[in-house]
């Protein structure tokens, strides 16, 4: 007995074999040529090389997509965890902007408490001073002849919020002298008619009314720009047989020698 090849698988097989014992296909007896396959061992060979390749097809399919889903989740996961640090990044510099902005107002406040005190201190300070130059003056004023009997009333015309001291002499024919507190020190700012006089309280105004021996003349005071104006109202040109009384009120006086009006007039 010889050997020969198979044409089919390449196994050596005898040469009197009809069907090879390894791939199962049909040869001839004694030839090497081969005998025609079966059909039918043929399209169930082909059809299962068929599902096979169908098997593996699939199988790449759904590993490809369990592949692509478990990315396609592995990202969406770093998203969100991303998401979630960016949120907790924003809140903390949230937080650190609300505490900031909660310190700068509390800061602010407390300046402007410190400012305000500083003012008020700078006013009571002011208003002291204020207090015991008007006195030293009205007690230097009195003890001069022109002083003597001499009265005074209170009466904010510059609008600062501090009255101006307004001393008016008796002596001769008399005199007004109107002083104000300004950078720590008293200052001169108007000397009127005084003893022939009489001041009348207006709206942001003084009325000086001078009459003696038939002669009158009004002025309306006023302050601006650091200084006081005088705007006549009424001016006699011959002797009069009655004088003309201004519409606003009198000032009420006070003796020089009473210094509560003020002690008492910041109060």
């Amino acid at each position: 007995m010889a050997l020969i090849q198979c044409p089919y698988c390449g196994k050596q097989i005898s040469d009197k074999a009809q069907v090879c014992p390894k791939c199962g296909h049909y040869v001839s007896y004694g030839s090497q040529t081969p005998v025609q396959p079966n059909s039918k061992n043929n399209s169930k060979t082909i059809i299962a090389i068929i599902a096979v390749l169908l098997v593996v097809l699939i199988a790449l399919i759904a590993g490809g997509l369990l592949y692509y889903n478990h990315v396609k989740k592995q990202r969406a996961q770093e998203d969100d965890e991303r998401l979630h640090q960016e949120q907790l990044l924003k809140q903390k510099s949230d937080e650190e902007a609300a505490k900031l902005e909660a310190a700068q107002r509390e800061r602010a406040r407390q300046d402007s408490i410190a400012a305000a005190q500083a003012r008020e201190d700078s006013i009571k300070v002011a208003h002291n001073n204020t207090i015991d130059l008007y006195i030293a003056k009205m007690r230097e004023f009195a003890r001069t002849d022109e002083g003597e009997g001499g009265e005074y009333f209170l009466y904010d015309i510059t609008g600062n919020g501090v009255p101006e001291l307004w001393m008016e002499s008796t002596y001769g024919y008399g005199g007004m002298y109107v002083y104000t507190y300004s950078g720590g020190n008293l200052k001169l700012i108007y000397t009127g008619s005084g003893g022939h006089a009489s001041y009348h309280r207006g709206k942001g105004y003084v009325v000086e009314n001078m009459a003696h021996m038939g002669y009158q003349k009004i002025l309306k005071l006023t302050y601006h720009h650091g200084k006081m104006k005088e705007k006549v109202l009424f001016e006699s040109e011959e002797e009069m047989d009655e004088y003309r009384e201004p519409s606003e009120p009198y000032f009420s006086s006070n003796s020089l020698s009473n210094e509560s009006p003020v002690r008492n007039m910041f109060k």
